[in-house]
């Protein structure tokens, strides 16, 4: 029975390694039978809302609305790329499907139910997810893997996803973090069910807030990475992928040829650069060719300089701040609307850019930038629990205020173009500035 429903989980064209099955799956199996009832069945619409689960998800299954770019891996996809810079300046439509800690099975397997629905004119792989461990997903990620396979289309897919990427004895770890009281009957939890994009957007009269709101502390030399970088990938000799990751590479590959999708395999910037790094991508190319695929293959560790990354642009080693997001993304808006012959517009573009803050005698002068054409700036006071109003809507995007460096956070910002201020519904991008943390590099 098991080596029947091993068969039937296993992805097509994909060589995977078999699971021993012992006592010590026997709680996995009945979570996997409770987690297919309350999530993969349908249950969640009962219980969770959908600001639970990924936005992109709810768009292609509810609608069959598969974004032009798709922008696909874990973390380092969706704290890399801003979706808003890059369609807007383009005039496409992108959007980020990925989950935090999610492996190559993960990337492959949204790719291919995202297929289902319809297919991107381009898919963008970040490569983080296929160069470590394929089992290296740790427990705070469990819930974000099973959410993110939540939504895809259909049960039996959901069942099938959860299978490969996570095993039996994950599942119960992901399943015990879903069933926490803030996520269990999300969908009539107040906060959820008042302002269902709280994590985002705010209206003009209310604050939201941002969870990138970080900066990072240390020496960071963009350009000697970037001469490292070109250097590293000059003498690189190919370093094999996990057996897994590369099967799951060589699936995404085929998926993206059967289906015409152009394909893009960039590795986004990290505040640090290995030459085994250096030799995986060159092992990607190298799996690219022998799959005949016309994929484009990238590291922008190549180009750091070029965007003017600072440290300050980082919040860890591997992350990119919400600044550092920021640059990247209007730099790789550039590079690809060179490959595509498209010119960037960001004044259609609206998507926060950067801040400053600089010090005054007294105080601090906090100044916010946005992407897009004619935007407002408000700016809130949140002092302790007394909320003060710094400045009410207007072109002006700084305020001096007799507030400290590292208390920036109390001060939100809510910016929104001018021709949308008045129409009703609208939602202002609402956040805090950034402040130091003790992210140190060594």
């Amino acid at each position: 029975m098991l080596d029947w429903l091993r068969r039937v989980l296993r992805p097509q064209g994909a060589e995977t390694v078999p699971r021993a099955f012992t006592k010590k799956n026997a709680l996995g199996v009945l979570c996997f039978a409770l987690v297919f009832c309350l999530l993969f069945a349908g249950a969640e619409r009962l219980l969770y809302s959908d600001t639970v689960f990924s936005s992109t998800w709810n768009r292609i299954r509810e609608r069959g609305d598969v974004p032009q770019v798709l922008i696909l891996g874990n973390s380092h996809a969706f704290c890399s790329f801003v979706p808003d810079i890059l369609g807007g300046a383009l005039g496409m439509d992108a959007a980020v499907l990925g989950a935090s800690g999610q492996n190559s099975a993960g990337t492959t397997d949204s790719f291919e139910a995202a297929l289902e629905k319809g297919a991107p004119r381009l898919a963008i792989v970040e490569l983080n997810a296929f160069y470590y461990d394929y089992d290296l997903m740790r427990t705070q990620h469990k819930s974000a893997a099973l959410g993110n396979i939540n939504g895809m289309p259909g049960a039996l897919r959901r069942a099938k996803a959860a299978w490969r990427e996570l095993g039996f004895e994950n599942i119960p770890q992901g399943m015990f973090q879903l069933l926490r009281s803030d996520l269990m009957w999300s969908r009539w939890a107040d906060l959820l069910k008042r302002d269902g994009n709280a994590n985002r957007y705010a209206g003009p009269d209310t604050l939201g807030y941002s969870y990138m709101n970080w900066h990072a502390a240390g020496h960071y030399d963009a350009a000697r990475m970037q001469t490292d970088a070109v250097a590293l990938r000059r003498d690189a000799a190919p370093i094999p992928l996990d057996a897994r990751n590369e099967a799951e590479l060589r699936r995404l590959l085929r998926l993206a040829g059967k289906n015409g999708v152009e394909l893009w395999l960039v590795k986004t910037p990290t505040a640090l650069k290995s030459a085994e790094e250096a030799g995986k991508l060159a092992y990607v190319r190298k799996v690219a060719r022998q799959e005949g695929a016309a994929a484009i293959v990238h590291d922008f560790h190549e180009n750091v300089e070029d965007m003017g990354l600072a440290i300050e642009d980082f919040y860890d080693g591997g992350h990119l701040s919400r600044s550092g997001a920021a640059k990247f993304t209007e730099y790789f808006t550039g590079w690809m609307g060179e490959r595509i012959g498209v010119t960037p517009d960001f004044t259609r573009a609206f998507a926060y850019r950067g801040e400053r803050v600089e010090p005054e005698d007294g105080g601090s002068r906090f100044t916010m930038l946005a992407y897009g054409k004619d935007v407002r700036y408000r700016f809130v006071w949140k002092d302790g629990a007394e909320e003060r109003l710094a400045a009410d809507w207007s072109e002006i995007n700084s305020v001096t205020l007799p507030l400290a460096p590292e208390n920036a956070d109390e001060l939100y910002v809510s910016m929104c173009p001018a021709g949308l201020l008045e129409q009703a519904g609208t939602y202002a991008l609402t956040l805090p500035f950034m402040v130091d943390n003790a992210c140190v590099l060594k």
